[in-house]
């Protein structure tokens, strides 16, 4: 058996291995590097993952293979077969094998695997590469403690731990992909945040877990990031004016006031700074904080701020209006009254007038009668 699978290495197994990496580069990268199961005989269903570096776990399945027969999985490379695991397969004729890539230099590889009892052969290409994990991509280089930074990198173990250090304090735990690759980012949220460190200079570790290999970048730490506002007291409505500095460039920052985040997109310029202005809210007057709230960073700087005219100042001052306005029209009722009751009093005056003439009309005209009266007594007395 041993020198059958070697005659038919020697002289068949390179093109076969030649069409399966050319096959392998018209496939997604998430395919499977494996053989269609032949209309007879073993075949392999899938090798994964289908690339390792030494020391991983790598599951290979299939089915074709003799109904409880013995199966064993060969590496093939340059110095021969390697056998990687044994295996019986099921009544109808499944088989599946777990083996560890053994420490062998990086390449391209065969993954055979034989029918003992049917002396049949399937084949799956797989790759060995070398775990050296590295970082290339690290932005911002530099930023202030809160910041969050993209850090980026491959080389990894896959699926292995990734541990990520600043200056030796752990920031980030995360997990590479099968392909080794590994960020800082998931979901578009990052995981790096820089810690409460003093300004410096400081190194950041990428660390595989698994391989104990390491990468190390720079980082600078600025100082925490200040804002200043102009006026620092003012009436609600009022145009304040903000400005920054020390912040991450290009970073987006929103301005809050108190509890209340304000409509103003904010990005710091390339030297960390910005300027920006705000109008004050409608709030009561009294004491408030001013801050610069970073995306997923939490508030990053604060300033003092009075509103000296606010929404109970102008309450207050509607009430006094309001009070002097009922104060007027009471006064004007009351005038209105008074003024009624003069005329009433006039009426009745001219009334009492009206009737004292009358009387006086009255008292003339019976005087007259009276007197006329007498006169008449008089001369016809002496007549």
């Amino acid at each position: 058996m041993y020198f059958f699978i070697q005659k038919w290495r020697t002289r068949t197994l390179p093109a076969l291995f030649m069409m399966l990496m050319l096959a392998s580069l018209a496939q997604p990268a998430s395919a499977q590097m494996a053989m269609p199961p032949p209309a007879q005989g073993i075949y392999v269903g899938g090798t994964s993952p289908w690339r390792g570096a030494p020391g991983m776990e790598v599951r290979v399945y299939g089915g074709g293979a003799t109904s409880d027969g013995a199966v064993v999985v060969l590496l093939d490379g340059s110095l021969g077969n390697i056998t990687l695991g044994r295996t019986v397969a099921d009544a109808e004729g499944n088989w599946e094998i777990t083996f560890t890539v053994p420490d062998i230099s990086p390449g391209y590889y065969t993954v055979l695997v034989v029918d003992d009892e049917a002396s049949s052969i399937a084949l799956s290409g797989f790759e060995v590469f070398e775990v050296q994990i590295r970082i290339y991509y690290l932005e911002p280089p530099s930023g202030p403690p809160g910041a969050f930074v993209a850090l980026s990198g491959d080389g990894a173990t896959p699926l292995g731990e990734v541990r990520v250090y600043l200056d030796g304090a752990s920031v980030a735990n995360l997990t590479a992909t099968d392909w080794g690759s590994w960020d800082t980012q998931r979901m578009g949220l990052p995981l790096f945040q820089v810690p409460d460190v003093e300004p410096g200079d400081y190194a950041i570790t990428a660390l595989d877990v698994t391989s104990n290999t390491t990468d190390t970048r720079m980082f600078t730490v600025t100082p925490p990031p200040t804002i200043h506002v102009s006026p620092q007291e003012a009436s609600i409505g009022s145009k304040v004016t903000v400005s920054g500095e020390s912040f991450t460039p290009w970073y987006g920052i929103n301005l809050i006031f108190e509890d209340q985040i304000l409509l103003v997109s904010i990005s710091a310029d390339e030297n960390g700074g910005f300027n920006s202005t705000f109008f004050v809210p409608v709030v009561n007057s009294g004491n408030y904080t001013v801050s610069a709230l970073g995306m997923f960073m939490g508030r990053l700087a604060n300033a003092s701020f009075r509103v000296t005219v606010g929404q109970d100042t102008l309450i207050d001052e509607m009430k006094d209006v309001q009070r002097a306005l009922n104060q007027t029209q009471a006064a004007a009722q009351s005038a209105s009254q008074a003024a009624s009751a003069a005329e009433d009093r006039a009426a009745r005056a001219e009334s009492m007038a009206g009737e004292a003439r009358t009387y006086a009309l009255a008292a003339m005209i019976f005087a007259v009668i009276a007197a006329a009266a007498s006169v008449a007594m008089l001369l016809r007395k002496r007549g």
